[in-house]
């Protein structure tokens, strides 16, 4: 079974919609992919599908907001196996997600998600997939739908997973060390930090970008 085509929220919305494919000299584009559970947000016990369980991590307001400023296209791109293991329907990542902007005050340019589990749960969403991180499906079509260069592009996350699916799809990558995780032996990031608004500035300086205000 292949992978479903992504999907983006509209925070004006209260459906999905398919991205369209703008055609911008790539070069001028830096895509930000940030991994949501545990990096946007604190990871708390179990799977999020409620919007009253989003809680920031610090900084992320103004990490996102840094990065929106400079130019940079924003994107999520999450495990969800929430869905695969029976705890909540897609429609709730959407919600999550919506909620998700409306504390950060920006609107991501779209959220891709995996709601697949190669174990758990039922067909359709019990299956191996090219979606599920440490696979870079998320982070191809993401690519793939803005027209953007994976060497322009960077994925911020807190788990080995994250990575490699940055490595593999061939972005830069960030490790965000958020208190409870374990900072990944070899060669798998670019940048580590515990800060994302550090992370954020750094990705900016890196990427060449100039800053709203400089």
């Amino acid at each position: 079974m292949r992978c479903p085509p992504p999907t983006h929220y509209s925070l004006l919305a209260t459906h999905y919609y398919s991205a369209i494919i703008r055609l911008v000299e790539p070069e001028a584009r830096v895509g930000v992919f940030f991994d949501r559970d545990g990096t946007l947000t604190v990871d708390g016990e179990g799977y999020v599908g409620d919007p009253a369980r989003v809680e920031l991590q610090p900084g992320a307001r103004e990490a996102v907001a840094l990065l929106k400023g400079a130019g940079a296209l924003l994107f999520v791109a999450t495990n969800q196996s929430g869905v695969a293991r029976g705890f909540y329907g897609e429609e709730a990542i959407g919600r999550v997600q919506a909620r998700l902007e409306e504390l950060l005050g920006v609107r991501f340019d779209a959220c891709y998600y995996c709601p697949h589990h190669p174990s758990e749960g039922q067909p359709p969403y019990r299956l191996e997939c090219r979606c599920r991180k440490p696979e870079p499906g998320l982070l191809e079509r993401g690519l793939a739908e803005w027209s953007l260069e994976a060497r322009r592009c960077y994925l911020v996350g807190d788990t080995e997973r994250d990575l490699v699916a940055g490595r593999r799809a061939g972005l830069r990558t960030v490790f965000f060390m958020n208190g409870s995780n374990v900072e990944p032996s070899g060669d798998l990031r670019d940048f580590s930090t515990d800060s994302l608004v550090v992370a954020a500035e750094w990705i900016a300086a890196d990427a060449g970008l100039e800053r709203a205000g400089n």
